[in-house]
């Protein structure tokens, strides 16, 4: 008798709430956007030429531009000429430089492809809220439609999107270190092997932590 009696407050009380169950999953969708937008509009994307903000036709702000604007691969292979450092050296950095944005490109589509994925599932939680809501009133789980599942793949999806662009926040604010050892590349005072020993750690070390970075962000968020 007793659990019939809460049986009956669950199923009221549902009855109740349940027309604000799309409500509620798109507070959780929005409030997961606008977390994600704060970390995107302080990401820094300006035109290396002209020193404007750089838009894409859309509007919004070219996250790509932003990031390479830190590390140009052409003003690296050309400050390698410049300097006269020699043809091995120079096809070593273009090889180095061509790794880095094949692999960068690679970690950029496949969390496209989840993000993707994300806007899809996030469809799948609005159009099922109401069964999820539902299943608080039935003493059984409703195979990929119970509130516990429901809820847990709604808070994944939903802040997939912002955990990636805090990260990614992370990744253009340290690549502003790429510019700046970039100053210290070359010493008169120097021999011209420990020079160039200098430049190549100077390029390969950040790039190396830059690349972590990107695949550890992409990991952390498909977690």
């Amino acid at each position: 008798v007793t659990d019939n009696k809460k049986l009956i407050g669950s199923v009221i009380i549902i009855a109740l709430i349940i027309n604000f169950s799309l409500f509620t999953t798109k507070v959780v969708i929005d409030g997961s956007n606008i977390l994600a937008k704060v970390f995107y509009n302080n990401i820094t994307s300006t035109n290396a030429n002209t020193g404007a903000a750089a838009i894409e036709n859309g509007g919004e702000k070219s996250i790509s531009v932003g990031l390479v604007e830190k590390f140009n691969p052409q003003n690296i292979v050309m400050d390698a000429y410049n300097a006269g450092l020699g043809l091995g050296y120079s096809i070593f950095i273009i090889l180095l430089l061509m790794a880095i944005t094949l692999y960068t490109a690679y970690i950029f589509f496949s969390v496209a492809i989840f993000f993707v994925a994300r806007v899809i599932s996030l469809w799948i939680a609005m159009i099922f809220s109401p069964i999820a809501f539902v299943s608080y009133t039935v003493p059984f789980d409703i195979p990929g439609f119970g509130h516990k599942e429901w809820w847990s793949e709604l808070l994944k999806n939903a802040f997939l999107a912002p955990i990636f662009t805090f990260f990614l926040y992370i990744i253009i604010l340290f690549a502003k270190f790429l510019t700046e050892v970039a100053k210290y590349t070359s010493d008169p005072s120097l021999s011209d092997a420990t020079s160039m020993m200098r430049r190549l750690m100077t390029i390969i070390v950040p790039f190396v932590i830059l690349m972590m970075l990107l695949k550890k962000s992409k990991d952390l968020a498909v977690e």
